[in-house]
């Protein structure tokens, strides 16, 4: 860590939802709102590869939700009360494969996401 003595002061006013923003970013790349914001105008540049793995997690997290919306679907298509009400077999299985082609996609970007944070280590 940078162990400069800072002794100049920046006032700037911000909405809520902005200053909620920052922290809420602050928060999320591991650093203080002070070097947060100093960073930010000093254009300093988050380093790709920590950005990759955030998302990285943010994907893994998304497929989850989704391989659960998935297990959910198919215990409802066992219910019967749910196959006397619901008859249109095709829409059903539409909206099953629309889950598992999103799921497949999203697994392709956390592998895409992978791969060019190992090639930005790599530099």
């Amino acid at each position: 860590m940078d162990k400069t003595k800072r002794t100049s002061t920046i006032k700037a006013h911000v909405t809520r939802d902005e200053y909620d923003r920052l922290r809420a970013d602050a928060t999320r790349f591991n650093f203080t709102m002070s070097d947060y914001v100093r960073r930010i105008m000093t254009e300093f540049k988050i380093p790709q590869s920590v950005l990759n793995a955030r998302a990285i997690v943010d994907l893994f997290k998304v497929s989850a939700d989704l391989a659960r919306l998935g297990n959910l679907f198919k215990m409802a298509l066992n219910d019967e009360d749910f196959q006397k009400s619901y008859s249109d077999t095709a829409q059903v299985q539409k909206l099953i494969n629309d889950i598992e082609k999103t799921r497949q996609c999203l697994f392709n970007q956390i592998l895409d996401l992978s791969e060019k944070s190992k090639q930005h280590l790599a530099l």
